[in-house]
């Protein structure tokens, strides 16, 4: 019996034991732990990605004949942060085109600018085609190929409700005769297409010269069905202008670590940041200790 309770007393304890564990389960102690959270900063690290990319921005052409502004952010932060003979490194990759000018209008029943490139980057599908095309709209419903058959879209623009293949729906359109084509650019298919209304997820057309595609929000290439439904003619009109620019990649890195590193400003161990500006090349940067 006595052995019973000695049994049943021990397995409580562990039980005991157990609930009571610590749960930062750490090699560090509650001293160190706590110094480092008074040190780390996430509101620091959100700074660093507002000076980074505060908006999605238009990348002028002179911008890729020097240093990206990210590259220029993060050189100057790992300077502020103490290293010392900090580099910017490029590293040439070709060639890519970068639209400076971007307007997608609606000219009838009303006059209405639809998008500009400078308000939302991403609604400019084909950056490497300039043109300045006007034409009809027709819509062609989910863009199939079975519904662009017995439709005249010669020298018109397309509409499509999918929520996404817009490249599909452009090849289709251009087959056709069409001059552009107007598509759902959205954040999954299904419901999930209208759970972001004015939302577009960013997608590239390779164009062909003197045509163009868009990408719509669900909720503005509804509003041009809805007029295309109840009869009236829609006519797009499109202007686009774009530039071939070298491309590299860029890195910055402090080739010595700074004797002013070990001050109170920053006990940082890295900073290292991936950012992408709307219609430029990805920028990688880094600098670390």
């Amino acid at each position: 019996m006595r052995r019973a309770l000695l049994i049943t007393s021990l397995a409580m304890a562990g039980v005991t034991g157990f609930a009571q564990e610590r749960e930062d389960r750490t090699l560090l102690s509650a001293e160190q732990m706590n110094a480092i959270i008074n040190e780390a900063s996430g509101e620091r690290a959100m700074h660093h990605v507002l000076e980074l990319v505060p908006y999605q921005f238009v990348r002028p052409p002179s911008e890729y004949q020097g240093h990206f502004r990210e590259s220029e952010v993060l050189a100057r932060l790992a300077k502020e942060y103490g290293f010392s003979n900090v580099a910017i490194e490029d590293y040439p990759t070709g060639q890519t085109w970068q639209p400076t000018v971007g307007e997608l209008w609606m000219t009838t029943p009303r006059p209405e600018k639809i998008y500009d490139l400078h308000d939302i980057p991403e609604a400019v599908a084909s950056t490497n085609a300039t043109a300045d095309i006007t034409g009809e709209l027709v819509s062609v419903g989910q863009g199939t190929a079975a519904e662009f058959e017995g439709k005249d879209v010669k020298g018109k623009f397309v509409l499509s409700l999918a929520p996404s293949g817009l490249g599909g729906v452009y090849q289709r359109a251009i087959a056709a005769g069409a001059i552009g084509a107007l598509g759902i650019s959205a954040i999954g298919a299904g419901d999930r297409a209208v759970d972001y209304p004015d939302q577009i997820v960013s997608t590239n057309v390779s164009a062909q010269p003197g045509t163009a595609a868009w990408a719509l929000s669900p909720k503005k290439a509804r509003t041009l069905e809805t007029l295309l439904s109840r009869g009236q003619k829609v006519t797009i009109h499109s202007i686009i202008t774009s530039e071939q620019v070298p491309t590299s990649r860029r890195s910055s890195t402090p080739k010595s670590r700074a004797t002013a590193a070990r001050r109170r400003k920053s006990r940082s161990a890295a900073i290292s940041s991936r950012a992408t500006s709307s219609r430029g090349p990805t920028t990688t940067t880094r600098a670390a200790r």
